[in-house]
């Protein structure tokens, strides 16, 4: 049986509330983001970047296909040049 220790507060105490909690998690998560984007260089995009919760970290998840349907762009931030229209193989490792 478990029991939840939760209850209605008769006053609100934004010090210890949820929101705080919340916001400051984002502030935290914020912050490593920009670490992130500093240590590369700035050469990253939110689209390909993931936030583990568990381990508090950052990483980068590019993908070419998704880049190639997601990316409305002539410059490649990430591969640090102007994109050609031609086809290519491009092949990550």
């Amino acid at each position: 049986m478990f029991f939840c220790v939760c209850h209605r507060a008769e006053t609100y105490d934004y010090k210890n509330s949820l929101e705080k909690v919340r916001k400051d998690a984002e502030t935290e998560k914020q912050k490593k983001y920009e670490a992130f984007k500093e240590q590369h260089g700035g050469k990253i995009r939110r689209v390909h970047m993931a936030y583990s919760e568990k381990k508090s970290e950052w990483k980068l998840c590019y993908d070419p296909v998704r880049c190639a349907r997601e990316c409305y762009s002539d410059f490649c931030l990430i591969r640090g040049r102007t994109l050609s229209g031609k086809k290519e193989m491009y092949f990550t490792t």
